[in-house]
């Protein structure tokens, strides 16, 4: 046995070597397609980037500030005519759209709107105030006044009432014969 060589023994050196050579052909051409490959930025503006991806190209708009909630989709435009709906960033940084439309490579100007209205022209979705004098179907409202101050302590206090029935002291519906508990508190009024 001492004689000869171990076929475990050759058969470790074998798959240490096939696994070296497997491990410097993968290395390889890795290294040499991370440094050749071509920039993926195709078109630039000054806040904006158009990107080529899988299936297409990818818009991107750079924010000053976080979109506002709104009433409407955002939407990017080119040149003024709509891509498409503008998704966030998680940073809220930017907004995007992919597109297939190859038109996008000749862009020169890229805009936010909402559902064709321009971000300039900012919508309010709130309730709008009207002036009384303005209007002929104005109604004067005045609120009634209370005569005590709601902040201060009034003529009655608060107390509390436990009960407690039980773990098993109702039937509950539908669940074959299972009894639930019935405890509770009660708050009331109780004149100081």
């Amino acid at each position: 046995m001492h004689g000869r060589p171990s076929w475990r023994g050759a058969a470790r050196g074998t798959s240490a070597a096939i696994l070296a050579g497997a491990l410097a052909v993968t290395a390889a051409p890795a290294t040499y397609a991370a440094t050749d490959l071509p920039d993926p930025v195709v078109v630039e503006g000054d806040d904006w980037t158009v990107e080529q991806v899988p299936g297409g190209y990818e818009l991107t708009l750079e924010l000053d500030d976080p979109l506002p909630m709104r009433a409407a989709a955002p939407v990017l435009e080119v040149d003024g005519e709509p891509v498409g709906l503008a998704r966030e960033s998680a940073d809220g940084g930017s907004v995007s759209v992919i597109t297939t439309d190859e038109s996008i490579l000749a862009a020169e100007d890229v805009d936010l709107s909402w559902d064709g209205e321009a971000e300039s022209a900012p919508r309010s979705i709130g309730p709008q105030s009207v002036d009384p004098e303005d209007s002929d179907d104005a109604v004067e409202f005045d609120p009634p006044r209370l005569d005590v101050d709601p902040s201060e302590n009034g003529d009655y206090t608060v107390a509390r009432a436990d009960y407690d029935l039980g773990t098993q002291a109702i039937d509950l519906e539908e669940i074959g014969g299972v009894k639930g508990e019935m405890r509770a508190a009660v708050y009331y009024p109780v004149e100081a």
